[in-house]
């Protein structure tokens, strides 16, 4: 499980103890904003929309909704999807009705651009000395 000094827990990882009501709730944040978010996605020609974690403070006041964007042509999809948080966070009271709505702040998940850049590092260090192999056929995670 993954925690942060903040007291936070992300979904799809395992509970111990306390944790599990903060990551049932994460889950069902997650589940109810994603039809939410793909259909004004779909409505403002955001492109493919897709929430990849979503980070609930272990009070769940606070939550962190990671979002990746395949642009359809829409300059900054995440930004445009920020505006309308107020209107989610209202969706998510009346849906989970929970005693305090979650503060949500949409954030854009960049895994994709880490891992590419991850791959670029490795790619560079194939040639390097010290490197265990060169053989592209050895190499566990090559493209």
């Amino acid at each position: 499980m993954t925690t942060d000094s903040g007291g936070s827990v992300e979904v799809g990882q395992w509970a111990r103890g306390g944790e599990d009501r903060t990551l049932r709730v994460a889950a069902l944040l997650q589940r109810t904003l994603a039809p939410l978010l793909q259909a004004e996605a779909r409505e403002r020609g955001l492109g493919l929309v897709s929430i990849t974690s979503v980070v609930l403070s272990r009070d769940l006041r606070h939550a962190k909704v990671y979002v990746s964007a395949l642009s359809g042509g829409a300059p900054d999809p995440i930004a445009r999807i920020q505006r309308g948080v107020g209107r989610y966070r209202a969706h998510v009271a009346k849906a989970l009705r929970l005693r305090v709505a979650p503060r949500l702040v949409i954030l854009a998940d960049d895994t994709q651009a880490r891992a590419a850049r991850i791959n670029a590092l490795l790619a560079g260090s194939k040639g390097a000395p010290g490197a265990a192999s060169a053989d592209p056929a050895r190499t566990p995670f090559s493209n």
